[in-house]
């Protein structure tokens, strides 16, 4: 049985669950600090989530005045988790620094821990940012035209790659390269999982943490084979629903008008209305959504406008 794509998040927070790993952990993102302990490190990771049958399992941690959060994006590419990275951050603020509600109200200031927001990205560097900012990527003014796009919030994310890792978590990057390397050969199978442990203890990688808690990785690996079948019936079934009913409306209107161009448009609604669907049945992105449905690469940039500004 395959292997669910969520299989590196699971490690991540099981990792860093532990004080010795997470104390390295902010020691590679925090190399002048000397002086933390494992005592200093206060957890404060939310309860595992999941958003169309994947584990969403981000790590937050805290260190005198500063909370600490990573997001785990693997190896796609999206500058969208800078809003999973601000809405894990303000869940984290909401259930462990705002357990009162009654308190926002107070007039005097809430003291809260300050954030630094981080995303591990275990593709290739390329060309990708090593910071992403909410504010200008989504929010930036038309050219002339200051005030088109003012925007008085931001969030600004560090992005983490193996070229620019140290320590830990360079090591965990590492490990998740071998991952997929065996993925490839094997495909998403228990072979490729424990082949990947076997080479990453030779090659000294995270090899303390694998010779320890080998069974208890195991053990996350078995639940998530037994949920895979279910995940890939769930996935063809949501596909092929939203397909059909997207091409029943979508050439509904189209042969109505009963000329080419109206086979053209509704051939046209028909996407749209199945990758609408799609996205609210998967709670996924556009992208996602168009990848699901094969969308010609040459037209999706369409698909994407059309989608973000719907005609009304």
């Amino acid at each position: 049985m395959e292997i669910k794509r969520c299989t590196k998040d699971s490690v991540f927070t099981h990792l860093f669950s532990e004080p010795e790993y997470l104390l390295q952990l902010d020691q590679s993102l925090h190399p002048g600090d000397t002086t933390t302990t494992e005592s200093d490190l206060k957890t404060v990771t939310l309860e595992a989530t999941v958003v169309a049958r994947r584990m969403y399992n981000d790590l937050g941690f805290i260190v005198g005045d500063r909370a600490i959060l990573l997001v785990e994006e693997q190896s796609t590419w999206s500058v969208n988790i800078v809003f999973r990275a601000l809405s894990s951050l303000i869940q984290t603020y909401w259930t462990h620094f705002i357990p009162n509600r009654q308190r926002i109200y107070q007039p005097a200031p809430i003291r809260l821990p300050k954030p630094e927001l981080y995303v591990v990205y275990t593709g290739s560097q390329g060309a990708h940012p090593d910071m992403l900012s909410l504010k200008s990527l989504f929010f930036d003014p038309a050219e002339g035209d200051p005030e088109s796009r003012a925007c008085d919030v931001d969030a600004r994310i560090h992005v983490l790659y193996d070229q620019t890792s140290k320590g830990i978590l360079s090591e965990y990057i590492a490990f998740c390269h071998e991952l997929d390397r065996r993925i490839q050969i094997h495909g998403r199978t228990r072979k490729a999982f424990e082949e990947t442990i076997l080479i990453c203890q030779e090659r000294n990688i995270l090899k303390k943490y694998l010779q320890k808690r080998k069974e208890e990785l195991m053990d996350i690996m078995d639940w998530l084979y037994n949920q895979e079948e279910l995940d890939r019936e769930y996935m063809e079934e949501a596909t092929q629903k939203a397909r059909a009913e997207g091409l029943a409306e979508g050439l509904a209107e189209g042969l109505a008008e009963g000329r080419t161009k109206g086979l053209a448009e509704g051939r046209t609604k028909e996407r749209l209305s199945s990758i609408f669907r799609l996205m609210n049945k998967l709670h996924c992105g556009v992208e996602q959504a168009m990848d699901t449905l094969d969308i010609p690469y040459d037209e999706r940039a369409y698909y994407a406008e059309r989608i973000a500004h719907p005609a009304p």
